[in-house]
């Protein structure tokens, strides 16, 4: 039996031109690298490139909006919850379901950090399964060694359940809903950190580094977040200025060619690089 179904239209060179291209960046870098520094450029030059558009920031660490109110309270195009809009998992994915119908092309929405909602997710996870916090049920647990006691419960308790709880929270409620909705109708920037090699170097993380060629660090956060962004930049401080080094850029990357700049205004430099690297 002929099937009746038609398929969608597919992008071809006949309507190639009404495709929007959407940014999904991640800034990686140690603590005073600039990320919340370079959200508020963003912003910035957003005003100039696209009027009217509207930078949506889900701030789970506390350096954003004290830097806006210091240095860039004239601008107008950006919107930022912090503080206790943020506290926990809950309040996070609140904020961050709500700003789904708001999102259109022309904005932006900028989480930071990754690391912090990884580190949220895990201690709901941890209540969940033990009634406490991960810190606090580590160190219950060191408390129980010191005392001499036999049975301290391992690391992760009950991983089964512990996971579940933790992959619904983070992969299903949050990553999901960014890579497979969200970077579809807006523009996104994720933060994340980063450490020298050390102990928490896992395989997956290991993995993750190396096929963006950096060695020697440890990118916070889920193991997988350098995974699905188009774009990712890693920051450092170099003497008085801020520097960029894009480690994967999807559709721009040229085989062998380092693209390192210094950072003034933030997203006219990443197009400016990217013109020149074109050329």
């Amino acid at each position: 039996m002929k099937s009746t179904s038609t398929l969608p239209v597919p992008l071809s060179i006949e309507n190639i031109d009404d495709y929007e291209l959407l940014e999904f960046l991640l800034l990686m870098g140690p603590g005073g690298s600039g990320k919340s520094h370079n959200i508020l450029e963003l912003a910035q030059a957003w005003k100039r490139v696209m009027p009217g558009g509207i930078v949506y920031c889900i701030d789970a660490e506390t350096g954003l909006a004290k830097e806006y109110k210091l240095k860039y309270s004239h601008l107008d195009n950006i919107r930022i919850w912090h503080g206790e809009h943020t506290a926990d998992i809950w309040k996070f994915l609140e904020v961050f379901h709500g700003l789904k119908p708001l999102l259109t092309t022309k904005d932006w929405l900028c989480i930071e950090s990754d690391t912090k909602i990884w580190s949220y997710a895990q201690d709901a996870g941890y209540r969940q399964v033990t009634g406490m916090s991960k810190d606090e049920y580590l160190s219950d647990r060191l408390d129980k060694a010191r005392e001499g006691q036999t049975k301290v419960g391992g690391v992760t308790p009950d991983p089964e359940n512990l996971w579940q709880v933790v992959g619904d929270l983070y992969r299903r409620r949050f990553r999901d809903v960014l890579t497979s909705e969200i970077r579809l109708r807006t523009n996104v920037l994720i933060t994340t950190g980063f450490n020298i090699e050390g102990h928490r170097k896992n395989a997956a993380r290991r993995m993750s580094m190396d096929l963006l060629g950096l060695t020697g660090v440890v990118a916070d956060g889920h193991a997988e977040v350098t995974r699905n962004p188009d774009t990712v930049i890693a920051l450092s401080r170099e003497k008085d200025s801020y520097m960029a080094q894009v480690v994967k850029d999807r559709g721009v990357d040229r085989p062998g060619l380092v693209l390192k700049f210094p950072v003034e205004s933030f997203y006219l430099d990443l197009m400016d690089a990217r013109n020149q690297q074109e050329e």
